[in-house]
């Protein structure tokens, strides 16, 4: 299967808007989880993952996010069991201390979301069904997608996706707005160009894809 690599932190934020995301979070730049902040940047491995191109463009529009456990509220076992899969692939395994679970916050159409049409059952068999749990490349090598970064996406998704009177946000006083967006002459902007592409190559061994799970 095919596999796209996506940047968490989409490009068009800008470098700028990251690092003063970082600051007003962890002036120190270190998260009470340990993580080190210092060097994290958009062109940073850690802000990388390998999806399946049916599902790299929901991270995009919010209809899937990725939530990590353990965090302050939930550990893994809070989370339902993700379903039996049809087969593994050799060469690798879950990460241990940290699970990562691809959840659908909105369901798009079927055909969108990439099932198995040889099977009877694709509520089940997505190309990720909901609350996949990421693998890594055997064995497991650091540095892994940044906690940081996918913690601030989810919690911007399920903003976007179920929030209500979301414009009174801006009224907080630790409010960072986000850049704006230049549409070229062919009237694509920059958020759609860049929101889910690399620009470079080896991005973190980090899957979402149903043949590996």
């Amino acid at each position: 299967m095919k596999r796209r690599a996506t940047h968490i932190m989409p490009l068009c934020k800008g470098e700028e808007w990251l690092q003063s995301l970082i600051n007003s979070r962890y002036p120190d730049r270190v998260t009470p989880e340990g993580e080190d902040l210092e060097e994290l940047s958009l062109d940073d491995v850690r802000n990388g993952l390998l999806l399946a191109p049916k599902v790299s463009g929901h991270l995009g529009d919010s209809s899937g996010a990725i939530l990590v456990t353990p965090n302050h509220i939930l550990c893994p076992d809070d989370i339902p069991d993700e379903p039996d899969r049809l087969w593994s692939v050799m060469g690798t395994e879950r990460s241990t201390d940290i699970q990562y679970h691809f959840q659908w916050l909105k369901l798009p159409k079927n055909e969108s979301r990439g099932s198995f049409k040889e099977f009877t059952d694709p509520d089940q068999l997505w190309t990720v069904p909901n609350n996949s749990v990421a693998v890594f490349k055997s064995p497991i090598e650091e540095p892994l997608p940044s906690l940081f970064l996918l913690e601030c996406m989810y919690a911007a998704s399920v903003v976007i996706v179920w929030g209500r009177d979301t414009e009174n946000l801006e009224k907080h006083p630790n409010f960072l707005k986000g850049p704006t967006y230049d549409v070229g002459e062919a009237g694509v902007g920059r958020r759609l160009n860049n929101a889910t592409h690399f620009s470079y190559p080896d991005p973190s061994p980090f899957f979402f894809t149903r043949d590996i799970f």
